[in-house]
C-alpha cells in the first residue's frame, strides 16, 4: 500500500508544527511562574526588625526554594494564596515611612525572585495579627 507523497508531506508538516507549538507552550509556562512549586523551610527566629514600624516583633528567617535554587528571607508570616502563589509579610525595606509590606515569589528559569506585591491592602491587617509585639 502506498501513500500519496503530498499527503505524507502535509501530515509531517502538521506534526512538526503541532510539536513546535506544544514546545512553545511548555516553555512559556515553565519559564516564569509565580510561586508555583516553591517549598518553604523555617530556619530560625531572629531579632531583625529593619524596615519595620516601631513596636514590631523580630521576623523569622525562612528558606524558599524551587527548581534547586534557594533564597533565604526573613518575614513575620508566609502563606499560599488560592493560586498557589507564596506570599510573605515583611518590613518595607527602604519605604518611608517604615511599614509592613507584602511580597510574592516568582520563579523564572533557575532564579527565584521576591517581588513587591501590587496589592498592599491587607499588609497592615496581617501586620497587626503577626508582626506587632
Amino acid at each position: 500500500m502506498s501513500c500519496d507523497p503530498e499527503l505524507v508531506s502535509w501530515q509531517d508538516e502538521c506534526e512538526v508544527e503541532e510539536a513546535a507549538l506544544t514546545l512553545v507552550a511548555l516553555s512559556q509556562t515553565s519559564v516564569e511562574r509565580q510561586g508555583e512549586g516553591v517549598e518553604v523551610e523555617f530556619i530560625k527566629k531572629t531579632k531583625w526588625r529593619g524596615g519595620a514600624p516601631l513596636g514590631s516583633k523580630g521576623r523569622d528567617l525562612y528558606r524558599f526554594s524551587a527548581n534547586g535554587v534557594q533564597r533565604e528571607t526573613d518575614c513575620w508570616h508566609w502563606w499560599r494564596d488560592d493560586d498557589d502563589i507564596v506570599r510573605i509579610l515583611g518590613g518595607g525595606g527602604s519605604r518611608r515611612p517604615k511599614q509592613p509590606t507584602v511580597y510574592y515569589f516568582k520563579v523564572k528559569g533557575e532564579k527565584i525572585s521576591c517581588c513587591l506585591d501590587k496589592d498592599q491592602s491587607k499588609a497592615w491587617e496581617l501586620y497587626n495579627q503577626y508582626g506587632r509585639k
